[in-house]
């Protein structure tokens, strides 16, 4: 079973092959850590946890820059959905649910740690 990298997408072929190399995509800069796994799921759907959208590889996921990313607009890389690809999808600071990603995640939340509508909602 292949494993991926949430960090800049690519496959290997084992989990330790995996996080014993330098990744390109790394926070800290170019090959500034090690890759991460993807804990997702293995399908052929891969989610923005920012923006909601969806892509068909992970690669491509990571790989563009996200309208919602919490450094502001185009300010960082989409970021991978790890949770359960079904509805309801829930606001981990305050509990709604919602049927789809997008919906939940393009909606400003009410208990968010930056105060009163200061910023969307989070999957949980």
């Amino acid at each position: 079973m292949s494993v991926y990298c949430k960090l800049c997408g690519k496959e290997f072929a084992n989990l330790s092959d995996l996080v014993n190399g330098g990744c390109e995509n790394h926070p800290n800069g170019l090959y500034g850590g090690k890759h991460q796994p993807y804990e997702g799921s293995q399908t052929n759907q891969f989610y923005c946890k920012y923006c909601g959208k969806e892509y068909t590889s992970l690669s491509d996921l990571v790989n563009g820059g996200c309208e919602n990313h919490p450094n502001g607009l185009y300010g960082g890389k989409h970021q991978p959905y790890e949770g359960s690809h079904t509805n309801p999808f829930s606001c981990k600071y305050c509990g709604k649910e919602y049927t789809s990603l997008s919906d939940l995640v393009n909606g400003g939340c009410e208990n968010h740690p930056n105060g009163l509508y200061s910023g969307k909602h989070q999957p949980l």
